[in-house]
């Protein structure tokens, strides 16, 4: 939620603008006229500021999940670098895993089925609240954290720990339903996202190749976040 911290010597009060004319358009507090220049100033600077707060935090978070990922893999003794075996052939399978939920987030824009339009909705709160005034290169880097930092500790991980102690099945679920729990907005929030949790994690054990889930991951972020803001600013 964006909070603008109005600053001026000129201006004691909201109150004390000639117009304070304003909506709440996406999540985002716009000012369409202010008493001055000097006034429009410091709002985009703490626009700005607040614009910046919200990447490095989202990429501190996201990152900071997969040095506990990594922290926990040394602890137990799994190999994260023999899943790292970065080539073509696990790039492209990450974009092609992709696709298919590119097309269930395009295809609920396009449906009524009440299921999906609710996890719509809900996605596009999230958007809305905490990425609104972010540029395309800021969810780019919220993307590549998120998809390096959550498949780290998820599918480099605890999903491996949870094999090694049942089988790969169990393994991959548990570390599914983790996820899932991690993202439980709602209920729906938890269902797709432990399925798609489920789906990264088959990609992670049969290839044995964090590379290709990551791809996926980050793909897919990318794609929603830039495809829903673009949906919102049309409304």
């Amino acid at each position: 939620m964006l909070t603008l911290v109005l600053q001026s010597e000129h201006v004691n009060s909201l109150e004390n603008m000639a117009t304070a004319e304003y909506r709440r358009r996406h999540g985002t507090l716009i000012w369409r006229k202010l008493s001055g220049p000097a006034v429009q100033t410091r709002v985009t600077f703490s626009m700005e500021n607040q614009r910046a707060r919200t990447v490095c935090f989202a990429m501190l978070f996201e990152t900071g999940l997969g040095f506990v990922g990594v922290l926990i893999a040394w602890l137990v003794g799994f190999s994260l670098r023999s899943q790292f075996a970065l080539g073509l052939d696990s790039v492209l399978r990450g974009v092609i895993a992709s696709l298919f939920m590119i097309a269930v987030l395009v295809v609920s824009y396009e449906t009524n089925w009440s299921v999906l339009v609710k996890l719509r909705q809900e996605v596009e709160v999230i958007v809305s609240q905490l990425f609104a005034d972010c540029r395309t290169v800021d969810l780019l880097l919220i993307s590549v954290a998120a998809g390096f930092g959550e498949e780290i500790l998820f599918r480099g991980a605890l999903q491996p720990l949870f094999v090694s102690g049942s089988n790969p099945w169990i393994g991959i679920l548990s570390a599914s339903l983790l996820f899932g729990l991690a993202h439980a907005l709602s209920l729906a929030y938890f269902i797709a996202a432990t399925l798609t949790g489920i789906y990264f994690g088959y990609l992670a054990f049969a290839y044995s190749d964090l590379i290709a889930p990551i791809v996926a991951h980050t793909v897919y972020d990318f794609f929603a976040l830039v495809y829903v803001q673009s949906r919102l600013a049309r409304k």
